[in-house]
């Protein structure tokens, strides 16, 4: 009789334990397909990174190529500042000659050579 009890504990426990074992199973197969989204999850996110690097590495070089091309002109529009700094000190020069020019009596401004 005892004997009995002990078969029948036995196969209780073998079956507890298969129980258990096949819900292990199915809990590492749920966590594996985690685990494999998560992967899939990370090559995606490593593609999406490369891509918004490059895309980064593109824009640099336009704003090097945009800087340059500001500097260029700032520095055309610097002389062009000289430029019209020297003309306009030539204009004065200029009226200031026509001035002369102009209150000179007209016998003198037949000769003026100015």
């Amino acid at each position: 009789m005892k004997e009995e009890q002990n078969k029948q504990s036995f196969k209780e426990e073998i079956t507890s334990l298969k129980h258990q074992l096949a819900g292990q199973k199915g809990r590492m197969q749920q966590l594996s397909k985690e685990v494999q989204k998560w992967k899939d999850y990370g090559k995606e996110a490593d593609e999406l990174n490369e891509k918004r690097i490059a895309k980064i590495d593109e824009q640099t070089k336009i704003i090097e190529g945009l800087n340059s091309q500001v500097k260029q002109l700032s520095d055309a529009s610097k002389e062009q500042c000289e430029k019209i700094k020297k003309l306009r000190e030539e204009l004065v020069v200029a009226n200031a000659n026509l001035e002369y020019y102009k209150e000179l009596p007209w016998y003198k401004r037949i000769f003026f050579k100015g």
